[in-house]
């Protein structure tokens, strides 16, 4: 006959709480970085990247929009 399995420990609420504070600041420029770096990386290899699509792409005038 077998034990039963040890419970698992859950983390508390301060350890799940990535979405504020400084820890989520730091992750956000993490992220700006690399997403800088692709961008570099990716002009000096001539390929087209979602920013450099963005800058180059018109803005488009819907007739349909809603009253203001």
């Amino acid at each position: 006959m077998t034990s039963p399995p040890a419970p698992v420990p859950t983390p508390s609420s301060s350890e799940n709480d990535t979405l504020s504070g400084p820890a989520s600041s730091d992750l956000a420029g993490k992220v700006d970085d690399m997403e800088e770096r692709i961008v570099d990386e990716r002009r000096s290899a001539g390929l087209a990247g979602n920013a450099d699509e963005r800058e180059d792409v018109t803005p488009i005038e819907s007739e349909d929009q809603a009253p203001e």
